[in-house]
């Protein structure tokens, strides 16, 4: 009975680490904006061009069956007039940015326009409003999630030379904060999205790829966790 007892505390205490640990993820708004609900995204009005950037935040997932750690952004482009705008993919850069440690740069692995996933640039319509998923994937799956996120990109008129910068920053959301999505359900795999939040939850994201869908949506959901 006494060697019983003893197995099944030391079987406890084995356990005992893995108990209550959940990898962690960074979440991300915009630098200086206000507090809400919903994540709000960053905007910028241009003379022909409306821009509407969100950070999904920082996870570890699995692609082609390595873990990695992705930081998830999102492109909502409405065009106002006639005209393609490309966004060369190479022109994507996210910097990460801590302090104390000299910041990381970061290409875009991955582009998804809503079901298709784009190779060399996106394409933003005339008179249109183009939705795209980024995916920037870094080996380093146990680096500190880093504070600040930093987006870069260069775009141009077809058939016209760089006409565009974005930048836009994103501060990591602290637990502290009351935007910090803590009280929202776990990972809604109907719709993929809680109040602006992808998959909100703590945890590992799984296998990245495309999931179908019977409706139409700007982005559709990508993980199965």
């Amino acid at each position: 009975m006494k060697v019983a007892i003893h197995c099944l505390l030391l079987g406890a205490l084995v356990l005992l680490p893995c108990c209550g640990t959940t990898v962690e993820r960074g979440y991300y708004a915009p630098v200086g904006s206000a507090f809400g609900r919903q994540l709000e995204p960053w905007r910028q009005q241009l003379e022909d061009l409306e821009v509407e950037v969100r950070c999904q935040g920082v996870y570890r997932n699995t692609v082609d069956g390595r873990p990695v750690r992705s930081a998830h952004i999102q492109l909502e482009f409405t065009r106002i007039q006639a005209g393609e705008v490309v966004i060369p993919i190479e022109s994507l850069r996210l910097d990460l940015i801590d302090a104390g440690r000299p910041p990381v740069s970061l290409a875009a692995a991955e582009v998804w326009n809503g079901r298709r996933r784009i190779i060399g640039a996106l394409l933003i319509n005339p008179w249109s409003r183009d939705s795209f998923d980024v995916f920037f994937d870094d080996p380093q799956v146990e680096a500190p999630i880093p504070q600040v996120l930093r987006l870069r990109w260069a775009s141009a008129v077809a058939g016209g030379p760089p006409s565009c910068w974005g930048d836009c920053q994103f501060q990591r959301i602290e637990p502290d904060d009351p935007r910090f999505p803590r009280e929202l359900p776990l990972s809604d795999l109907e719709f993929g999205v809680r109040n602006g939040y992808y998959l909100p939850g703590p945890g590992d994201l799984g296998p990245r790829g495309l999931r179908d869908s019977i409706e139409a949506r700007p982005h559709y959901l990508f993980h199965s966790p």
